[in-house]
């Protein structure tokens, strides 16, 4: 006990040197236990706790508080998983997290959901609301058109699942008159792709000139005005 009280008095975190000065007083005052937890504002079950805690493991450790943070999550995502998001991101500014985590399971075999992705990004400082706001206004600046018939299409991840089943947004945008056409597939395809072309050909209320594509693997190359 010299040996751990000479430790204790060292302790510089508050707490846990009060809790030492308390269990000291309480245990050497020649009151009762109560009384001695009411003169030292400390209730029964406190010393209870940290007496018994001190006694089974007699060192200064025991005085602190335990996190009740685990430490290590199990869902943690891997800081190997976490620098190759970075890295593609970085290298493809224009890539979002859909595009990210096909990519990582094609070219490295690496399974990142595009949520997961998308935390990271968010995590990591890649993906804010005024750089947002940003590339939205330099796209109307740059693809307004003065007439109707220049098309944008691209696929989205729907983040959630439909009936436990992963689902994908093909829609095509009007960069004159904002007019779009959406339909939902359970895949990305370039069958669907051209299932959903076909479509946009029949109600598509302007003739077609240009429908332009990102660079999604759905997509074989750029439609242009032979839609």
């Amino acid at each position: 006990m010299p040996r751990l009280a000479k430790e204790a008095n060292k302790l510089r975190d508050e707490e846990a040197r009060s809790r030492w000065m308390k269990i000291r007083s309480i245990t050497m005052s020649p009151k009762s236990v109560s009384r001695a937890c009411a003169s030292n504002g400390w209730s029964m079950d406190a010393y209870s706790k940290w007496g018994n805690r001190l006694r089974k493991q007699p060192r200064v450790e025991s005085l602190f508080s335990k996190s009740r943070k685990p430490f290590r999550s199990p869902k943690k995502t891997k800081p190997k998983k976490e620098k190759k998001v970075v890295q593609l991101r970085r290298a493809q500014p224009s890539y979002g997290p859909e595009r990210i985590s096909q990519d990582l399971k094609q070219l490295f075999n690496i399974n990142v959901p595009p949520s997961t992705a998308h935390a990271i990004l968010k995590r990591k400082g890649l993906i804010s609301q005024k750089h947002q706001k940003s590339l939205t206004k330099r796209h109307l600046k740059r693809y307004r058109r003065p007439f109707p018939g220049y098309l944008q299409m691209d696929f989205k991840y729907v983040p959630y699942p439909v009936n436990g089943k992963k689902l994908y947004q093909l829609s095509c945008v009007d960069h004159h008159s904002s007019w779009r056409h959406i339909r939902i597939y359970p895949e990305k395809s370039t069958f669907f792709v051209m299932k959903f072309l076909s479509e946009l050909k029949r109600i598509c209320p302007f003739p077609i000139l240009e429908i332009q594509t990102d660079n999604d693997t759905a997509f074989t190359d750029k439609f242009s005005s032979g839609v």
